[in-house]
């Protein structure tokens, strides 16, 4: 986790913070450049799955749309 966290900050995704209550922790926040990055890659991710879902028949995608349905449910219910 250490060696991530590092090449994050390397890469100015993220910044750390001492802990102003507790001098032994360290507080890790995501920069604007990170917020940039991570919200690219959510757009680029769900613009793949879109593309993929709009490639399936009518029926492939109400057989997706009733199971996201199920496993809803099921995490509600959990």
């Amino acid at each position: 986790m250490s060696q991530t966290i590092c090449e994050l900050e390397a890469e100015g995704l993220v910044q750390r913070r001492a802990d102003a209550s507790d001098a032994r922790r360290t507080q890790v926040a995501i920069t604007t450049l990170g917020r940039a990055a991570l919200d690219a890659d959510r757009a680029a991710r769900e613009g793949w799955l879109g593309e993929a879902i709009a490639r399936l028949s009518d029926e492939e995608q109400q057989t997706l749309q009733e199971a996201v349905e199920l496993l809803s449910r099921l995490t509600e219910a959990g």
